[in-house]
Order: C-alpha cells, then sequence, then structure tokens
C-alpha cells in the first residue's frame, strides 16, 4: 500500500506524508520551494519532452539527472555531461529510460556531505555525515552515483566511504544544520528526513536533494548521523516512533 491509501484508511505510520513525499520528489519543485526560503541550490533548467530551454547562466559541466526519481536512480557517471553533444545524448537517453522530465543541473564542484533531521516542531539536525569520494580511481567523477553507492565489489565502490567529517569550522557545521531544518519545514517532512548537500572549498552548502524517507539499517549514513550526535540505532529508531506518536495525538 502507498501513503495516501495509509491515509485513506486511517492507519497509522511514521514518515511524511504524501504531500511531503510529492514534494521531494519532484528536484525541480524541491528547488524552487527551497529557493524562496533562502536554500542556496545550483542553478538548473527542467527539459520536457520535444522541448529543450537552456539557461544561459549554466556552463559546463553539468549534472543531468531524472527530475522523479530518488535512491540516486538514472544518476551515474555519465549523468556529468561536459559538452552539447554529451547532453543532447544524456537528454535523449534519459526521456527513453524515465519517460519524464528531466532536470540539467550546474555542477558544484566540493564535498559530498549529508545532513539528517529528527523531529517535528522541534525538529534536530545530526551532526554533518561526509561521503568522502577523494579516493575513487583517477578519471572518475566526484559525485554519488549508482556505482558509488550500490555496486559493490567495484573500485568506485571501495573508494568511497562515509565519515564524520572533523575539519569542519563550528559556523559551517550550524549552517548546514540550519538548512536542513529549514528545508524540512518548508518540504512539510515529518519526522525525518536526510538532506545531501555539496560543500565548496568556501564552504558554501548547496542543497542538492531532499530524502524524505532514508535508509535505516545499522550502516545507513542517517543513522551515522544519529550516531554522532550521541543515539544509539535503537533510540533513534524508538524516537521516530515517537515523533510520529505525538503528531496522531495532537491531532486526536
Amino acid at each position: 500500500l502507498s501513503i495516501a491509501h495509509y491515509e485513506l484508511l486511517g492507519l497509522r505510520y511514521t514518515g511524511s506524508g504524501p504531500r511531503g513525499l510529492f514534494l521531494a520528489m519532484d528536484k525541480a519543485q524541491t528547488k524552487k520551494i527551497l529557493h524562496f526560503h533562502g536554500i542556496l541550490t545550483p542553478r538548473f533548467v527542467t527539459v520536457f519532452h520535444g522541448r529543450l530551454e537552456w539557461a544561459h547562466d549554466i556552463d559546463f559541466p553539468v549534472i543531468v539527472k531524472p527530475v522523479r526519481e530518488d535512491g540516486s536512480i538514472g544518476i551515474g557517471f555519465r549523468a556529468l555531461v561536459g559538452s552539447i553533444k554529451e547532453l543532447m545524448e544524456r537528454i535523449d537517453q534519459l526521456h527513453a529510460d524515465f519517460n519524464h522530465p528531466v532536470l540539467i543541473e550546474q555542477y558544484i564542484d566540493g564535498r559530498e556531505i549529508n545532513v539528517g533531521v529528527l523531529g517535528n516542531t522541534s525538529a534536530t539536525a545530526f551532526p554533518p555525515v561526509e561521503l568522502d569520494l577523494s579516493h575513487l580511481p583517477e578519471g572518475t567523477p566526484r559525485i554519488a552515483g549508482t556505482e558509488v553507492k550500490w555496486q559493490e565489489g567495484t573500485r568506485a565502490y571501495r573508494g568511497s566511504k562515509y565519515v564524520v567529517p572533523e575539519d569542519l569550522p563550528a559556523e559551517v557545521v550550524a549552517q548546514l544544520q540550519g538548512a536542513a531544518v529549514t528545508s524540512f519545514q518548508a518540504l512539510d517532512l515529518r519526522d525525518y528526513a536526510r538532506f545531501d548537500f555539496r560543500l565548496t572549498p568556501d564552504h558554501k552548502a548547496y542543497l542538492i536533494e531532499a530524502n524524505p524517507n532514508p535508509y535505516l539499517h545499522s550502516g545507513a549514513d542517517f543513522i551515522r548521523g544519529a550516531r554522532a550526535s550521541g543515539r544509539t540505532h535503537p533510540q533513534t529508531i524508538l524516537e521516530i516512533v515517537e515523533a510520529a506518536l505525538s503528531r496522531y495525538e495532537v491531532r486526536a
């Protein structure tokens, strides 16, 4: 059953409702909403079937990805393109594979950082977690694509690892956490979520994507952030359940 069915049946569940899931799933709408709320995101343009509109303030290289997928689906190393020819080939391939619009996004050179958020009216952001891509094979794009996340046994998978960075200044940590909580509230998310950023060398934090239902297994990056905050894995799961229960108690 989908979350919408849960709502219709009056079933209780943890996590975001249909509205939050819909908003976070659509990367273009997410970026528009977050821009309105003062959150820095990469410049972008949306490409529909048969229509190519180019934003002249976006220069190569760019990231080209499906506008409505998650889990890095459709975002491999080939998502980073550096020419018009590569761009057109990539757009055609994504339109054929996914049959919905394509997002062309400014590539941000920097570190891959994510921040988990837990709670509701008093949402709390965890310490940042970094996906360290510095040991990827030479010539490999420094992006968190499907090769890095899912293709176990490959050099790309082995060459990346999650760490809790200790070199970030306190004001940068606060900036990341503040942006995550603001985004959580702006997208009407609930109970828990994760936000992915690119952090430039001069410490500008660009929000790349919102994940309203990140993995919660013991090795997941969301749980790594929870542990960095002093929570155990079971405590974190319990707090998610308690956050959901508190919503239903208020509603009752």
